[in-house]
């Protein structure tokens, strides 16, 4: 420790800190009140990720239905049933 150190934490030692203003106290309850009513802006990161989402799907959606897509089935050895009837049974709704 230096000479000057010294000094400075005698100085230190005997400074005192004045009281705050009373207006001090108001100040700061009147900022918290503020930041408590001012309008949150939460929905934006949202609906900025909600647009993006329709968008890249509406992209990706517009993208596949331009592809041709061709299916084949082989279809050796089929043998269509005797009785061929076909039944449609509705479904039930849940």
């Amino acid at each position: 420790m230096t000479e000057h150190d010294d000094e400075l934490r005698k100085l230190l030692r005997q400074w005192e800190t004045p009281e705050p203003r009373p207006q001090l106290d108001a100040r700061v309850w009147k900022s918290v009140r503020q930041a408590r009513t001012a309008p949150k802006r939460r929905w934006l990161p949202i609906a900025a990720g909600v647009i993006l989402a329709i968008g890249s799907a509406t992209l990706w959606m517009s993208r596949s239905q331009s592809l041709n897509i061709e299916t084949k089935v082989e279809a050796d050895g089929f043998r269509p049933l005797a009785d061929g009837k076909i039944t449609i049974v509705k479904g039930t709704e849940q």
